[in-house]
């Protein structure tokens, strides 16, 4: 790899790595200052695989350079390495750590710390979603708390892969899934139409966790039962938090159909700012001390595997409480979670979901009714006829006798 981009950029040092490309420190030798270089190399995948990443990687460039706000990772240039199949983005540098790191060192935030920094993400949400783009993949490792002169913070917002813009087809066909498991809005997981309520439920998620220590779905969780989790409303919420005067506000954030939630960052802001922070409880029930792992983006490319996975959430969801608002308690509790019901094993599955023993339906119960019914009446019929027949026997006529002797 060449340490000079485009003539212009000099590459320092590797200062991060994921799946789809390494992020380096760079010097721009036009302007002077240091920037952030994102570049992804697909010269070790198949043809249709890197004509996959680089337009995702295309779209993530148009989706970030549509949205200029100060809580919104700034996109300064994009171009492509010569003679090689590796592509750049030119980022402004952060300085500092992203929220799973900071939940990792720290555990939860301080409430009106909190407050104050999903303000500033919610309101450069707002700006994303007024240019028709859906973020689609918040989670904390993509909410960057940004040093700003080593006098303040600010949250914002960065990787907008797989972002969905109005104006483009979506990266994510049938049969296909990207995205963090763990903060997946249910109609996303669905097969759903796609609107600013994605990443309402998702902030809420994310909101959740850091005033409280703990995550809405569980760590050990493997990827159908977390699937499973979104789409039925098995959220984790502490009761300190349904409680307390922001239950009602996450209660209709996290709601499992998107139009009975906040229609946009800016409602769920402004729902936010209502709640008198200085007055909240103490909402962390939990110790924080423990690692958390990363949240690694997961793709389930397994079309069969996918179909059959929501057609399975589908009929579980038209029958379940939990799919339906009036079984939620008005601070937004759930009713205790129900073993999950057999499902499809799926390729990127920690462990295989235990298959359960499926309850007779009505049909079923009724026909068994029926058989002990006739096989009793039977029994009866048999043991009546008999006793008859010893009855009849014992009052024979005494001329059936023999004649007695002389």
């Amino acid at each position: 790899m060449p340490t000079l981009l485009a003539d212009r950029y000099n590459l320092i040092r590797l200062i991060g790595k994921g799946g789809y490309g390494e992020v380096w420190l760079a010097r721009d030798e036009r302007d002077h200052h240091d920037v952030a270089v994102k570049i992804l190399n697909v010269s070790d995948t198949s043809r249709s695989g890197a004509r996959q990443k680089m337009e995702r990687f295309r779209h993530e460039a148009i989706s970030m350079s549509k949205i200029r706000h100060a809580n919104v990772v700034a996109i300064l240039d994009v171009g492509a390495v010569a003679n090689k199949m590796e592509l750049f983005l030119v980022m402004e540098l952060l300085e500092g750590r992203n929220l799973a790191e900071e939940f990792e060192l720290r555990g939860a935030l301080d409430p009106l710390r909190c407050q104050r920094r999903f303000n500033e993400a919610l309101d450069g949400l707002e700006a994303a979603h007024a240019q028709g783009i859906v973020h689609k993949d918040l989670k904390p490792a993509n909410l960057f708390l940004n040093d700003v002169d080593g006098r303040r913070e600010q949250l914002k917002l960065i990787d907008f892969g797989i972002a969905r813009m109005s104006s483009l087809s979506k990266l994510t066909g049938t049969g296909r899934m990207a995205g963090s498991p763990r903060y997946l809005a249910p109609e996303y997981i669905m097969g759903e139409s796609v609107t600013p309520a994605v990443d309402v439920y998702q902030m809420a998620l994310i909101l959740v966790e850091a005033l409280t220590g703990e995550a809405c779905i569980s760590r050990s969780l493997e990827f159908f039962a977390i699937c499973q989790a979104h789409i039925l409303g098995h959220l984790h919420i502490p009761d300190a938090l349904t409680r307390s005067e922001l239950g009602p506000v996450i209660a209709r954030a996290t709601r499992r159909r998107p139009n009975e939630r906040y229609q946009s960052a800016g409602e769920f802001r402004d729902a936010l700012n209502a709640v008198r922070w200085d007055k909240l409880p103490p909402l962390v029930s939990a110790p924080t001390a423990e690692s958390l792992p990363p949240d690694l983006e997961q793709t389930i490319q397994d079309a069969p595997a996918i179909t059959a996975m929501v057609a399975n959430l589908r009929d579980q969801e038209r029958t379940s409480l939990y799919a339906r608002p009036e079984a939620r308690s008005p601070a937004g509790s759930f009713p205790a979670a129900t073993p999950p019901a057999a499902a499809p094993s799926l390729p990127g599955s920690a462990v295989a979901p235990t298959p359960q023993p499926a309850a007779p339906d009505q049909h079923g119960r009724r026909m068994l009714w029926l058989v002990w019914i006739a096989a009793a009446t039977l029994l009866a019929a048999l043991s009546a006829g008999a006793a008859v027949y010893v009855m009849r026997i014992n009052a024979a006529p005494a001329s059936d006798q023999p004649p007695a002797s002389q």
